[in-house]
């Protein structure tokens, strides 16, 4: 998504920091803001146990899955998934134009965040949220990708971007070791 690019453009303009670091050092940031996310959201539980609190951080942050796919192998789905925290707890404080800004962001970084949706949907229904805060995702994805269409990239192509993903991978594993692993690649899964 143009989102992480502007990260990665951001972190390589410093020449003196090597790319692989620069690119991993986002994803660590992304670790740390899970972690302040976790914080919060045990606070709202536990306010006065910092000892819980603390540990909740340090759960995220040092977890073995977050460690590995940040610090070393540089995966960017701890930044989605950090906002997708960052909303969860402003649902639960009671902040609903936060909370779907925060969710609308995460959105901007990739698709995945669709899963986390429903729990708007139902917001909406029991009239917790107004009706037009539903227009903040689009609003802000629109916004996330003028950048990219400034800078010459199609808008018709960066506004279906993740419509346009359904057709670019048709395997239902890439080599992933789950239970679609042993479905054939060919013939690849079709549409009926």
């Amino acid at each position: 998504s143009p989102a992480f690019l502007y990260l990665l453009d951001v972190t390589t303009l410093f020449r003196f920091i090597p790319k692989e670091i620069a690119i991993k050092f986002i994803s660590i940031i992304g670790d740390f803001f899970a972690a302040a996310a976790i914080y919060k959201l045990v606070g709202l539980r536990y306010h006065d146990n910092h000892i819980l609190k603390w540990a909740g951080f340090f759960v995220v942050l040092l977890a073995p899955t977050v460690f590995v796919e940040s610090a070393m192998w540089g995966q960017n789905d701890i930044i989605f998934t950090s906002f997708l925290l960052w909303s969860l707890f402003f649902i639960a404080s009671d902040k609903p134009l936060l909370a779907i800004f925060t969710f609308s962001i995460a959105f901007c970084f990739k698709l995945q965040a669709i899963f986390f949706a429903p729990i708007f949907v139902i917001l909406f229904f029991h009239k917790k949220f107004p009706w037009y805060y539903a227009f903040v995702l689009p609003v802000t994805y629109v916004i996330s990708i003028v950048p990219a269409w400034l800078a010459g990239g199609p808008f018709n192509k960066l506004i279906s971007m993740y419509f346009t993903q359904f057709d670019y991978y048709r395997s239902l594993s890439m080599r992933a070791p789950n239970i679609y692993l042993f479905i054939p690649s060919e013939p690849n899964y079709e549409q009926k």
